[in-house]
Parts: structure tokens; sequence; C-alpha cells
């Protein structure tokens, strides 16, 4: 049987992981905004022509940059595989 003092603890702990998992969170979301937000704003600085098979396909790779950064990969293009991120293999 749990006494009130384990309770509390339990509840400290508890309380102590949700606010990390939170702040982490929170982090996480400005950085994916932050990074989508440079990517878009690439997009619009490199498109100038107005052919729209251009714009889809540099949404496209756009989008594959903020993917593989979210991947684990430090460059666009590095996905991580076996060897870690950041080997330079695609």
């Amino acid at each position: 049987m749990l006494y009130h003092f384990e309770l509390q603890m339990a509840g400290v702990i508890l309380l102590g992981a949700m606010l990390a998992c939170g702040v982490f969170m929170y982090i996480r979301r400005r950085r994916d905004r932050f990074l989508q937000e440079a990517a878009e704003s690439r997009l619009m600085r490199g498109d100038g022509d107005g052919d729209d098979s251009t714009t889809t396909t540099t949404a496209a790779a756009a989008a594959a940059a903020v993917d593989d950064t979210r991947n684990g990969g430090t460059e666009p293009g590095d996905r991580g595989g076996a060897d870690g991120p950041g080997d330079g293999k695609p």
C-alpha cells in the first residue's frame, strides 16, 4: 500500500516529467516552424518566372530538406544511416 509521502513523490516525478516533455515539444515545434518558414522563404526568393512546374518541384525539394533535418541529418539530403548523422552519404 502506498502511503501519502510515496504518492506525493510519484506526483512530483510525474509533474517533472510532464514539464520536461512539454518544454521539449514546445522547442521542437518552434524549431520545425522556423525551418518550414526558412524553406518557404527560400522558395519564394528562388521563384521569379511564374512557371508552376518549377514551383512544384522546388516546393517538393524544400519539403524534403525540412524532412531530412527532422530525421536526424545535419545537412539536407543526409538521412543519418547506419554510420550516424553527418556521414556525408544520402
